[in-house]
Order: structure tokens, then C-alpha cells, then sequence
């Protein structure tokens, strides 16, 4: 036991690369894509829903009347000023609890609990653990700008510190565990994906008439699947292998990457023929990406280069009047059409986006793949050149 305890601390606290900077730029990232997700859908469609929605939305319940319309912008309003002053690094303690809490009443409000719900990621759990661990403010805001204006020590972006990694790898064990228990639920109990082979084929054929009815596409394999129900059970057993698999994200960076690779087609074939999109599960992956080695690529680029030059010379302290002065416009003006232009007029919603990221994933299971056979050829010829040297030293 004191064994495991040790392994687990060494690589609890193991430094992470460009974790100070990599963890900053993901702000920025969480707070536009949270932004997106909440463009998806205006709140205030709740006011006057008819009776008998609370039995679907069990929060509604808890209240003793329905929300009314200034509550329901009012949420909307003040989660979408906190997310752009976060974005901006702008109190960032305070704006990291006002997403987590406005957050948290908007998707209770919008859904139940469930462990397959995809928005409890950036809701609840990236929030959560950032405000315990903090650490995203320190580098790329504007509390570090200023901080550093005022003789502080500024935080080094490639700084490698474990602390700058707690929420990168809390979301890893949360990722490791989570995936294998919706793989569980779905062999245990009754055990429908393992007694039935037609769950997954009945389940395509029937989503694939619901799109249709929508206006969308119909899935072509769903009738083929429903007369060869032995493929569709075979595919059953493949989705509740590949989500028992997870607990590989443990087991280091090559599992790592292959997995968060598959599982960007995985969601995309789901959001595309099953109608489920776990589109809020994109905050939790954008996590171990390294912000920080792409920023530093493209920082020196002229059009990068003219874009930040105005706002350096414009000091912290007028960017910060600034970024509260675009906050309050953005967020006053949200429900006038302003969060049309976070889904590009509509044009990447939350089926249409796994368009974009689908080839992403396959392509990082082909990089993947690729990198690993570069590296055994690498090591085959190092063998061969030693074997060689070892035989002209005889």
C-alpha cells in the first residue's frame, strides 16, 4: 500500500511541461468555447413552458414558482459578463465562482444529473477545480499584467510546476473514471447492451427517423445495421470496450493521445447519427493540449504581432476599462442577437461542429500511430548500427 501511495505521489507531483502557460492560454480557451455553449440555446425559452416539464427537469421542481423572464436573462446576462472577464483575466478568484455558480444554475435549470451528461465537465468540474487549485490567473491576464506593473515577480509561462497541473490531472482521474463507469451501467443491472443485440441498431434507426422529422440527414447505415443486427451487437461490445479502456489515460502520454483522438470520432459519430453530442466535453480535452508551444509558434507572426502591439501600448490598467466596457456591451446586448456571432450566425451548433473536429481526430490517430513507427524504426536502426559497431570492434 505504501508503495502504491508513493507511485501515486510521484506522479501527482511530477512537473508537467509549460504548465503555468499552457493552464493560462486555457482560460482564455474554456471561457470562449463556454461562451459557445451557452449561445447554443437562450434560456428564456424556459419562461411560460408548459406544465409538466419539471417531471423532465427535476430542478424546476425545487422551486416554488416558475422563473420568471428577468430571472432567466439575468442568469444568462451575468454568466456571460463573468465568462468574458475571465477570458480577460480580470478578478479572476471572483469570475471562476460567478461561472461556477451561474453555471450551475443554468444547467440545472436546462437538464438533469447524469453521469453520461457531457456538460458537467465545464460546468461543474473544470470551475470547481480551478478555483481550488488556482493557478490559471497567473500568467496571460490581466491580474498578472498589472501585478507585474506593480514590482510583483511575473510567472515564468513555460514554468513546469505540478501546481499549474492539479486541474489537468484531477480531470485526467475524473476522465479515467468516469468513461469506464458509462461502460459499466451499460453491462450491469439488467445489462440491455449485452443481452440484446439490437439496442444499438433500433437506437440508430429510430435517432435517424428524428433527424429527418428535424430537417437533417438520415443515417444510411441504420436500416443496413437493423437487418444485421449481429454487426450491431458486435458494435455494441466495441463501445463498451473502448469506454471500459479509459483507464489507460493513466498508463501515459502515447495512451493519452491515441484515446483523446478516438474519442473526438467517437463523440462526432454520436452527435452526427445518434443525436447525443457531448460538445461540452471539448473543454475537458482542450486541457492537454499545450496552448503554450502553439502560442509560441505563432507569436511572432506579423499578423499576430500587429494585433498585440495596440493593446501593449495601451498599458494593463486602460485594457482592463476597456474589457469591462466590452463585457458589459456583449452581455447587455446578448439576447438582442449578440450570441449569434459565437456560432457564426448559427452555423456551428452543437451537431455541426463535430465536422470540424471529427478530421481532427483522426487525424491525431494517424500522428499518432505515425510518431510511434517513426520511434521503433529510430530504435531498430540504432540496434543495427550497434550490432554493426560491436562486430568491426571484433
Amino acid at each position: 500500500m505504501s508503495t502504491l501511495l508513493a507511485r501515486f505521489d510521484e506522479w501527482w507531483t511530477r512537473p508537467w511541461p509549460n504548465a503555468a502557460g499552457r493552464f493560462g492560454l486555457y482560460r482564455i480557451v474554456f471561457a470562449l468555447s463556454y461562451l459557445w455553449h451557452v449561445s447554443e440555446f437562450d434560456l428564456r425559452g424556459l419562461f411560460g413552458a408548459p406544465p409538466g416539464l419539471e417531471y423532465s427537469l427535476p430542478f424546476l421542481q425545487l422551486l416554488p414558482a416558475s422563473p420568471s423572464m428577468w430571472f432567466l436573462q439575468g442568469v444568462d446576462v451575468l454568466l456571460v459578463m463573468s465568462l468574458l472577464l475571465l477570458a480577460a483575466g480580470i478578478r479572476v478568484p471572483v469570475s471562476t465562482a460567478l461561472v461556477f455558480v451561474l453555471g450551475l444554475i443554468r444547467e440545472a435549470l436546462l437538464s438533469e444529473y447524469g453521469i453520461e451528461n457531457g456538460n458537467l465537465m465545464p460546468v461543474v468540474f473544470v470551475p470547481l477545480l480551478a478555483f481550488v487549485a488556482p493557478g490559471w490567473g497567473h500568467s496571460y491576464s490581466l491580474d498578472a499584467w498589472r501585478a507585474q506593473r506593480r514590482g510583483e515577480t511575473p510567472v515564468s509561462s513555460t514554468n513546469d510546476s505540478w501546481r499549474y497541473a492539479l486541474t489537468m490531472r484531477s480531470v485526467l482521474i475524473l476522465l479515467a473514471v468516469l468513461f469506464p463507469m458509462a461502460g459499466l451501467f451499460k453491462v450491469t443491472g439488467d445489462g440491455t447492451w449485452l443481452r440484446y443485440d439490437d439496442v444499438l441498431p433500433m437506437l440508430l434507426l429510430r435517432r435517424s427517423v428524428d433527424s429527418v422529422v428535424m430537417g437533417w440527414w438520415a443515417n444510411p447505415l441504420g436500416p443496413w445495421l437493423w437487418a444485421h443486427a449481429s454487426i450491431g451487437y458486435w458494435m455494441q461490445i466495441g463501445v463498451v470496450a473502448f469506454e471500459l479502456s479509459f483507464v489507460l489515460l493513466l498508463a501515459g502520454a502515447t495512451a493519452r493521445r491515441i484515446l483523446f483522438a478516438a474519442v473526438l470520432v467517437f463523440h462526432a459519430v454520436s452527435a452526427l447519427w445518434v443525436m447525443v453530442s457531448f460538445g461540452g466535453m471539448l473543454a475537458a480535452y482542450a486541457l492537454f493540449v499545450d496552448w503554450e508551444l502553439l502560442w509560441q509558434t505563432v507569436r511572432g507572426r506579423a499578423l499576430v504581432d500587429m494585433l498585440r502591439r495596440p493593446l501593449l501600448a495601451l498599458g494593463p490598467d486602460r485594457c482592463l476599462a476597456m474589457v469591462c466596457i466590452v463585457a458589459v456591451v456583449v452581455a447587455g446586448t446578448w439576447h438582442a442577437g449578440t450570441r449569434h456571432a459565437f456560432t457564426f450566425g448559427g452555423l456551428i451548433n452543437w451537431r455541426t461542429i463535430w465536422f470540424v473536429v471529427a478530421p481532427v481526430g483522426l487525424g491525431g490517430i494517424l500522428l499518432s500511430f505515425w510518431r510511434d513507427l517513426e520511434r521503433h524504426r529510430f530504435a531498430a536502426r540504432e540496434s543495427r548500427r550497434a550490432a554493426i559497431a560491436d562486430r568491426v570492434q571484433l
